[in-house]
């Protein structure tokens, strides 16, 4: 289902369209988490106990264990923030993306609309809320102001947006189309 095709069952709140997110995404945590030790074996121990406070259902600190994990390993990887307000640097960032056009084709466009929070429904601006009623506030959770956010479907929000880091952040990193072929189950 093309993005703009859901947007209307995100605005209504659809039960049954977080129901297939999740269960699509929960037959994939084994892989996720494997190839992510795989990748960064040395963040092991924090990928491991961000999957293990998840599996205990502990969503207030798999929640954030997730973002930050996302967020450090893109740092890691491109040397600047994903979340950056700053529009010099979300240029260059999206720049040094599309060098790698060739081997991954469209992936530039696709982590734009990532990390300006139209896919994944993460955001840090203040009043996307008033637009999306389920967006995951990653400000007002790391800097203490949402106490709510603590949700099933949260915590498969923070680990949807691990794995594009970990799968098409780090393709597009790497320039090699063929990471795709990894399989995550």
């Amino acid at each position: 289902m093309a993005y703009n095709d859901l947007i209307p069952f995100i605005i209504k709140n659809d039960e049954s369209l977080n129901e297939h997110f999740i269960k699509s995404l929960k037959k994939s945590l084994k892989g996720i988490r494997r190839v992510a030790v795989k990748r960064f074996p040395h963040r092991k121990r924090a990928i491991e106990l961000a999957f293990q406070s998840h599996r205990r259902r502990e969503y207030e600190l798999s929640i954030p264990a997730f973002i930050i994990l996302s967020e450090g390993i893109f740092r890691e990887m491109w040397g600047n923030d994903m979340f950056t307000k700053k529009k010099k640097e979300r240029e260059e960032f999206l720049a040094k993306l599309k060098a790698h056009e060739k081997s991954v084709p469209l992936l530039s466009s696709a982590i734009e609309r990532v990390i300006n929070g139209d896919i994944i429904a993460l955001s840090f601006a203040k009043d996307d809320d008033l637009k999306l009623p389920n967006i995951l506030h990653r400000n007002r959770i790391l800097h203490g102001a949402d106490i709510g956010y603590g949700t099933q479907m949260n915590a498969y929000k923070a680990i949807s947006q691990f794995e594009f880091v970990i799968c098409l952040i780090y393709i597009a990193y790497k320039g090699d189309n063929s990471l795709l072929e990894e399989s995550w189950v």
